[in-house]
């Protein structure tokens, strides 16, 4: 029963305090790396003093902290200037392109849905004005859409696919991860990797080791990621500080065997990067950056460098591999499964919920005389 939680907010309490709090709910808790202490240190960070107004969620059960968050106030851009609510997210598109994916409330394990719900009901009846509460990435087995309804809350819910390879089933089986692939899937993967090596040379994955190396290498990515992607939409490192929030990270001694920098050599030369996070024996795969120009006419590199990545973590012990959130051609023909998370946006029952669909009423009238 989530009449039985306790949720206060409070302002964000002092950075050693929060620390303090957070690691000790963190042990007790089966949270992503997106919740891990390290990842939200290094967000506070990279947001700095853009944050808005921000409050420290605390879920309490007889008097034990069982659920912990950080909210983030922000006006938003919507014609009426109404009043937004983050969690673990900003407001602002460009940072907010960081991505935070399986989200939600730090949580004692096995009371992650219990304590979400009892931080949206208490939001909806009390807690700072606010007309939107927007909460990204979150599992959707955490969400009951029939509470959230009886709150008065009017939902606008969006669904993702996250694809994912079951590597414990793989090695059950006793299979190699490629065998498991489409037949044309595995001919393109065997395909580029013989055209890459009568040109460059024999084929090899490398596991990044070294802070230095580690940077390096994630600096060589972020310029092939970029090179790719910039005139396809800005790419994931076009923003100065999102790139140092993955360098924090990377240098960040605690983080040494949950990020992960792999690099694809053929003979002595770079075929590209494969950046990933390692947490709770699921390797999740962040970001790439391949030498298209070098390996124009190639093939198919990125699906010859992930299926690599992919039995090197079966390799390694790992039991999920996972491709995050989207329906990209390469995770649906890489994947063996999917989860599903949802980015819902709550929407406060009242007057101002009203006016606003009064406004989109005109807006739309609007549009269709002219």
């Amino acid at each position: 029963m989530t009449d039985d939680y306790q949720v206060r907010l409070d302002p964000l309490p002092d950075p050693d305090v929060l620390r303090e709090s957070w690691q000790a709910l963190e042990a007790r808790s089966a949270c992503s790396v997106f919740l891990r202490w390290p990842w939200i240190e290094s967000w506070l960070a990279m947001i700095g003093d853009s944050r808005g107004d921000a409050w420290l969620v605390t879920v309490s059960l007889a008097a034990r902290t069982v659920g912990l968050g950080l909210i983030v106030g922000r006006r938003t851009r919507n014609g009426l200037g109404t009043r937004g609510l983050w969690l673990h997210e900003t407001g602002d598109p460009v940072l907010d392109n960081l991505t935070v994916e399986y989200n939600g409330l730090l949580s004692e394990s096995g009371r992650e849905s219990a304590c979400l719900q009892a931080m949206i009901r208490h939001l909806a009846r009390s807690g700072p004005r606010w007309s939107l509460l927007h909460l990204p990435g979150i599992p959707a087995h955490h969400l009951d859409m029939r509470q959230l309804q009886d709150e008065g809350l009017d939902l606008q819910c969006k669904e993702s696919a996250t694809p994912y390879v079951d590597l414990a089933a793989l090695r059950k089986g006793g299979q190699s991860y490629l065998s498991g692939l489409s037949a044309n899937n595995r001919s393109a993967i065997r395909r580029t990797a013989r055209r890459i090596e009568q040109k460059f040379g024999a084929l090899s994955l490398r596991l990044v080791d070294g802070a230095g190396a580690r940077l390096e290498a994630f600096d060589r990515l972020c310029d092939l990621h970029q090179r790719h992607w910039s005139g396809r939409g800005g790419g994931a490192f076009a923003d100065p500080r999102i790139v140092a929030f993955h360098r924090r990270l990377l240098a960040d001694p605690r983080m040494q065997h949950q990020l992960q920098l792999l690099a694809l050599m053929a003979g002595e030369r770079p075929v590209g990067y494969v950046y990933g996070l390692i947490w709770g024996g699921a390797t999740y795969f962040y970001q790439a950056g391949i030498d298209y120009d070098a390996h124009a006419g190639s093939g198919s590199p990125g699906l010859l460098m992930l299926s690599l990545a992919v039995q090197h973590a079966c390799d390694a012990g790992q039991a999920r591999y996972e491709f995050m959130a989207g329906d990209s051609r390469y995770k649906r023909a890489l994947a063996t499964q999917a989860d599903r998370l949802v980015w819902l946006t709550l929407d406060r029952s009242g007057w101002l919920l009203r006016a606003r669909r009064a406004w989109r009423r005109l807006k739309s009238r609007g549009g269709a005389a002219r």
